[in-house]
């Protein structure tokens, strides 16, 4: 008889012990097969250290702290001495370790921890790989401005000539030169960026204008400014195709350079030639 009590007394152990709606079960809760257990917090490293059946020791900041504990169900209470003083926490068993309700941390027993670590570690190198391909393409864009702003600079150097008279010099040292129909000149400095000219007069600090590029050709320029539209023509160059067959119907294989303002389309002071008419070409 007594044998046999010991026998169900055994299989009744097991099947508690094969109980998995219980967390953690191998935290003790009786004076019985203690197993030392470690519980770390991921982001500050602080510690819930089981050190034996009845004591824990607590680490965070560098400091070590005695507490005696005890389960009650899903429970852990602890009755922590710091500083002088006695306190009851209560953390909650969840599968993965301790979690203290009040203040949401979450202490990992050494498998999950390692597996957070991991994955926070895959997580970073993730986000540094996705950072160094935004710079990337930050720097390809910047590259392509930059280029592009190289070339416009380069192709706005020399002197521009209004359709409506008047110029407009630029030179490689950011300084340029206008000059009105009337004959005023006008100093400025000039920066190009993102296919806008920052027009700086020298005469006036409220002359400051900002003049869009609609487009520019080796012999055309198109600016925008104030909703209107100003179309300028490379000093010393043809007139193109365009306004060559428009010069009064003519074919351009009947045309010549005008002699009265030397093909320039223009003449002293910036005026439109009256030969020409701008166009720089005349009827053979």
């Amino acid at each position: 008889m007594k044998t046999q009590l010991i026998l169900l007394c055994f299989v009744g152990c097991l099947l508690a012990g094969c109980d998995r709606s219980k967390p953690i079960s191998n935290i003790p809760d009786k004076k019985s097969n203690f197993q030392r257990l470690i519980f770390k917090q991921l982001d500050s490293g602080a510690t819930v250290t089981l050190v034996s059946e009845t004591e824990c020791e607590i680490s965070e900041d560098h400091e070590i702290f005695l507490a005696e504990y005890s389960r009650q169900e899903n429970k852990l209470r602890l009755i922590l001495r710091k500083s002088g003083a006695t306190s009851v926490v209560y953390y909650e068993i969840i599968p993965d370790g301790l979690r203290n309700p009040s203040t949401n941390e979450v202490f990992l027993l050494p498998e999950p921890y390692a597996r957070a670590i991991d994955a926070r570690q895959k997580a970073n190198e993730a986000a540094i790989l996705e950072r160094e391909k935004d710079y990337r393409l930050q720097e390809a864009i910047a590259e392509k401005h930059r280029r592009a702003n190289a070339r416009n600079a380069e192709m706005l150097l020399g002197k521009w000539v209004q359709e409506k008279g008047g110029t407009m010099e630029f030179s490689a040292d950011g300084t340029g030169i206008t000059e009105a129909p009337g004959g005023f000149v006008v100093n400025f400095k000039w920066t190009v960026n993102d296919d806008v000219i920052k027009y700086i007069g020298l005469d006036s600090i409220l002359n400051v204008h900002d003049y869009g590029i609609l487009e520019i050709t080796t012999s055309t320029l198109t600016l925008c400014y104030n909703y209107k539209t100003y179309t300028l023509r490379k000093a010393n160059t043809p007139a193109d195709s365009s306004k060559v067959n428009k010069y009064e119907g003519a074919d351009a294989n009947h045309l010549t350079s005008c002699s009265f303002c030397d093909g320039k389309g223009i003449v002293i002071g910036g005026a439109k030639c009256p030969v020409c008419n701008g166009m720089g070409v005349k009827p053979k």
